[in-house]
């Protein structure tokens, strides 16, 4: 994963929609913690647990780019959870794959500083009997001091034991029937080449961000529906899109968005194909009234 880009991509949004914060150039003096804590240390096998990935830090920061590690052969991951997250700005969740890794790479455009800060929560099914540990394996975490200063992190595991004389654990899902709300969405254009990007930000406190969808249409069809992270690249030529954010209950969000200077250009292209049109019309028509005798 590219930091730099993270980083560019925070401040692009950051410049969008709030100013930036800058706290000086202070070298930090202690480190940070980041820690996980479970609804269940001890489970029998095919129970659920929640599990939190939390921060305490002293200064507040703005970006994090985290690699956590668990037993595929132990834990299942089945949900994600981002509704009570810190985190505004997801470029990488990657969780669902099920290979022992969790990707986390995401920005917070008000910065954040305390304890208990809330990363994501994740809900695992117990597979077999062991003990499943679930750590860091990276852990890189950068303060808002508008240089991207990187924090001294401690980090702690947590030890879950799965075995067959424990409790069952399945952990109540609260209803969610508030779609996702769309705080921002904005169409800026990409510094890297001439497509736009598409900045949005989207809130779900009930069960969380599932997913977020984008299609677009180039003259009077939509294309098909993709999944995108934050910000899209948007495909050349477009004059409208939409994009959709669903949550872990399946309530959807739809928000439309126009680029005046594409549909500039198409009303320009519409018109300018009218006149040729017209054009040709009259010059055969002409032709074959010269043609047609008296």
């Amino acid at each position: 994963m590219d930091l730099v880009k993270i980083i560019k991509v925070i401040f692009v949004v950051t410049f969008c929609l709030t100013p930036v914060l800058t706290l000086g150039q202070i070298q930090p003096k202690e480190a940070e913690r980041l820690y996980v804590v479970s609804s269940m240390t001890k489970v029998a096998p095919e129970s659920e647990i929640i599990v939190r990935v939390l921060i305490n830090n002293t200064r507040p920061i703005n970006a994090l780019d985290l690699k956590l590690t668990y037993p595929k052969s132990l834990l299942k991951p089945i949900l994600f959870n981002d509704g009570t997250s810190i985190v505004d700005i997801w470029q990488t969740r990657q969780w669902e794959q099920g290979d022992g890794i969790i990707i986390l790479v995401g920005g917070i455009l008000r910065s954040f500083s305390g304890t208990g800060g809330t990363i994501a929560e994740f809900r695992f099914k117990a597979k077999n009997e062991g003990v499943a540990q679930i750590s860091f394996d990276d852990a890189n975490v950068y303060y808002a001091d508008g240089i991207g200063t990187s924090a001294k992190i401690i980090t702690e595991p947590i030890n879950i034991i799965i075995n067959a004389n424990a409790l069952q654990s399945y952990p109540q899902q609260e209803k969610d029937t508030v779609p996702p709300v769309f705080e921002v969405t904005k169409t800026v254009n990409n510094p890297t080449n001439v497509n736009y990007l598409a900045v949005f930000d989207v809130k779900d406190t009930g069960s969380g961000i599932k997913a977020v969808y984008i299609r677009s249409m180039k003259w009077i069809a939509f294309d098909e529906w993709r999944v995108v992270s934050n910000p899209a690249q948007l495909p050349l030529g477009i004059w409208q899109y939409q994009i959709s954010a669903t949550d872990n209950n399946g309530n959807t969000s739809i928000k439309t968005l126009y680029i005046p200077m594409e549909i500039t250009k198409k009303l320009f292209l519409v018109i300018l194909l009218f006149f040729i049109v017209a054009i040709f019309y009259i010059i055969i028509r002409e032709w074959i009234l010269l043609k047609k005798p008296l």
